[in-house]
């Protein structure tokens, strides 16, 4: 059992059917691990929920970006890459505050 793990993965709708197998990996090796699905777009999220896997917790950058003006406005002044890798940095950053204290695996 891996109750309490938590994996985040990023991607977009090009990239859903290489998460949905990772996704099927964790599932079969680590029964009970919980998976933020970080959709970068409204395509990647609906195939996600539109499956109901159990464990899986959806966000968008417009959750994020809706938490934090400062990310809001850096993205709307940067390319893709650079936004989604401090979104990604800022996702983390609140995952890792969330499990302070959390016993280990």
């Amino acid at each position: 059992m891996s109750d309490g793990v938590l994996f985040c993965s990023m991607f977009d709708a090009r990239f859903a059917g290489r998460w949905l197998a990772m996704h099927r990996s964790l599932a079969a090796h680590m029964p009970g691990a919980r998976i933020c699905a970080a959709c970068l777009d409204d395509a990647s999220r609906a195939i996600v929920e539109r499956l109901r896997l159990p464990g899986v917790t959806t966000l968008t950058f417009t959750e994020v970006e809706a938490g934090d003006p400062g990310l809001a406005v850096a993205a709307r002044e940067r390319h893709s890459l650079p936004r989604y890798a401090e979104w990604l940095a800022d996702l983390l950053g609140s995952l890792d505050r969330d499990l302070v204290g959390a016993e280990p695996p």
